[in-house]
């Protein structure tokens, strides 16, 4: 039975709750992964299969039909195999995680007599299973049935809010995700009982194309605390005399556009992430104590929603990822007295900085065994970079006004950026990347992935008046 449940998750890479009943058999639980169609799974697996596999496709596929055949009785990637068992391939299937061991599978049938003899016959009725409808219910517990008094997840107000901003309406697949599955998660990775996730979840639909993939998800804490702090969040106020990203070139990694009320995610993050897995209280905690600066007052709270980050390229002579950006600053002789008790601290504990100017701007090296960083402030940004001379090309563009590269970028950036749309907005060039992977000593031997062409990544906080959570969209784009 377990080979069964650990096959068909594996092929059931999201949830959706199609119609046609399925949902009155699918109690409260901790994950719960759907497709509206048997058939449109088998579609769904079969393309990505072909995208991730490129030429070895063929033999993949026959080497998974064969593992299948050989421990499953079926070919659960031939749908003619599959009708054979009385499997209806137009059906809805679920994958529900009630619980730690507890969960099952909803496979629509179209002929009871078929299923029965197949778990018969070439099963050997080793699998639990129970009929209700037209579904069979398949589980690895005793127990098969669920306890259909729980509550439906239907009825959960957190599924029925994420529905609503999915615009979810039961015809794509789609993921459900409860907070207590993650805290399952991290119980067995030996982290403390102690500490508690907030309650919450993550909800997605996606969206196969031929040259798309589109994840829609909604994640969200269901307590007022949440809603004050993101009420807090979506308010920002910065405005530069210009966007350091518009005077970029090249194929960068990665290019990032970030605007928000940063002191208050800060404390947003500083509240839910409780494992510290961001490391910011640490990081925080060591300044302090190093230093004597306080990053959320000297620095996170004097920035006005403003950050831009680009990761252009790895540099195979110096064995680093040539990195730039800028942060928006709300008062710029609190930034400049920050920069000065920086200078002091760092030369007052004998380490090495060096100062040089950029258009009769001052700039710093700070340079360490870890750490190389050159910054300095123009206006009210702050800038930063991993090398020198990418900063001073920077700087010149930015005072020759050599713009223009939004016209590189997609819709989606370009427009949040213009103007000053509240969310966060990345985009990954994925050749780009493997090519920086390749040069930073990974060798990717194979054509896995590379018919990615690039990757973003966008969302921003909830803008309705009763804010709960964040919206994000992933798409994956493939080359035609």
């Amino acid at each position: 039975m377990k080979k069964l449940i650990i096959t068909l998750s594996l092929l059931i890479p999201a949830v959706s709750f199609a119609g046609g009943g399925i949902e009155n058999s699918i109690v409260k639980s901790e994950l719960v992964i759907y497709f509206p169609t048997f058939k449109s799974l088998h579609g769904t697996v079969k393309a990505l299969m072909k995208r991730f596999y490129g030429k070895n496709y063929p033999q993949m596929e026959k080497q998974y039909s064969l593992n299948s055949e050989s421990s499953l009785g079926v070919d659960i990637l031939n749908e003619k195999s599959l009708e054979g068992i009385g499997v209806d391939i137009a059906g809805p299937i679920a994958y529900v995680h009630i619980t730690s061991n507890i969960g099952y599978i909803l496979v629509t049938l179209k002929s009871e007599a078929k299923f029965k003899t197949y778990v018969k016959s070439i099963l050997q009725n080793t699998v639990p299973y129970a009929i209700v409808g037209k579904y069979a219910i398949l589980s690895a517990t005793p127990k098969v049935m669920p306890d259909m008094k729980t509550p439906l997840l239907i009825a959960d107000e957190g599924f029925k809010l994420s529905a609503e901003r999915l615009q979810f309406k039961w015809d794509k697949p789609f993921v459900w995700i409860d907070s207590k599955y993650l805290s399952a998660i991290s119980g067995s990775s030996m982290i403390s009982s102690k500490v508690q996730i907030p309650y919450g979840f993550t909800a997605g639909t996606i969206d196969f194309g031929a040259d798309k993939i589109k994840l829609q998800l909604y994640s969200a804490l269901m307590t007022d605390k949440q809603t004050d702090f993101i009420k807090l969040i979506r308010v920002a106020d910065g405005k530069g005399k210009f966007d350091i990203l518009d005077y970029g070139w090249g194929s960068p990694v990665l290019v990032g556009n970030l605007y928000m009320n940063f002191a208050e995610l800060y404390r947003y993050y500083l509240a839910i992430d409780q494992l510290n897995v961001l490391g910011l209280k640490g990081i925080a905690a060591e300044l302090m104590k190093k230093y004597s600066i306080s990053i959320e007052k000297d620095l996170i709270a004097n920035s006005d929603g403003r950050f831009k980050l680009v990761i252009l390229k790895y540099d195979d002579l110096k064995k680093q990822y040539l990195i730039y950006g800028s942060i928006g600053v709300k008062d710029t002789a609190k930034s400049a007295e920050f920069i000065q008790t920086l200078k002091g601290v760092i030369l007052k504990s004998g380490q090495k900085l060096f100062t040089f100017d950029i258009f009769t701007y001052p700039f710093y090296h700070y340079k360490s065994e870890n750490v190389s960083i050159f910054y300095g402030q123009i206006e009210k940004d702050f800038f930063f970079s991993t090398d020198k001379d990418l900063l001073v090309a920077l700087v010149k563009n930015v005072f020759d006004n050599k713009n223009g590269y939004y016209k590189n970028l997609p819709d989606f950036f370009s427009q949040a950026s213009i103007q000053n749309k509240i969310g966060y907005y990345f985009t990954v060039d994925v050749q780009s990347l493997f090519s920086s992977v390749n040069s930073g000593g990974f060798k990717l031997t194979s054509d896995f992935l590379t018919g990615i062409k690039d990757i973003y990544v966008y969302g921003n906080p909830d803008m309705g008046d009763k804010p709960y959570g964040w919206n994000t969209t992933i798409e994956i784009n493939f080359y035609k």
